[in-house]
């Protein structure tokens, strides 16, 4: 599953299941997901025989081009801009899916700003969230 479909993935999960704000390490095991964890569980279900070590680097690849189109330079980026107080489920779910249009167009030769999904170097989650949301 290429980035663009993740991202796609993860908006779908959010209009399905729900969005949440407030704290990071809580946003893994309550119901809904905020926009990083829906990537992490897009990324998860996308690929359920992975190793911890293919799902961190997965994760990273897929979370890299959401940081980046914030402007960010940590996967903290997208909880700040998540929380942020006026923030919307629908905008949340309209910037992965705008993310995921020009991950496209970029593949296709459509824009000049390069795609480089390795420019940030993102933490991953450990193998207990993991389990808690696979």
């Amino acid at each position: 599953m290429r980035a663009d479909q993740v991202l796609d993935a993860a908006a779908d999960l959010i209009e399905r299941d729900g969005w949440i704000q407030g704290d990071g390490s809580n946003c893994l095991i309550l119901d809904g997901s905020c926009a990083a964890t829906a990537v992490h569980k897009a990324v998860l279900r996308a690929f359920p025989a992975a190793g911890i070590d293919e799902l961190c680097a997965r994760i990273n690849d897929n979370l890299a081009p959401f940081v980046n189109a914030l402007g960010g330079d940590s996967h903290d980026a997208i909880w700040k801009w998540n929380d942020a107080p006026a923030r919307t489920k629908e905008e949340v779910v309209a910037m992965l899916r705008a993310v995921a249009i020009n991950l496209r167009a970029a593949d296709a030769g459509t824009v000049k700003t390069p795609r480089d999904s390795t420019a940030v170097p993102l933490a991953c989650i450990d193998t207990v969230h993991m389990e808690k949301i696979a």
